[in-house]
């Protein structure tokens, strides 16, 4: 997996270097024109540049924490 701290600022596809960090969830490289997607992973609680591969078993990661924490607050 390359997950690339967003403040790297750098393309998971391609690793140019972007101007700055993406404020949406959702960015288009000006290089390789593959989207970039800003996730927070739930095991550091940092944000990462990922690919749309990884995008899924982040969110995975995510409903399965949020499920243990409902679960258990019952």
């Amino acid at each position: 997996m390359t997950r690339i701290p967003i403040s790297d600022c750098k393309c998971p596809y391609c690793g140019i270097q972007f101007e700055s960090a993406p404020t949406r969830k959702k960015k288009k490289c000006p290089s390789c024109s593959q989207y970039v997607y800003a996730r927070r992973v739930v095991s550091d609680w940092q944000f990462y540049l990922v690919t749309e591969d990884e995008v899924h078993p982040i969110e995975d990661e995510w409903r399965a924490h949020f499920l243990r924490f409902w679960i258990g607050a019952k």
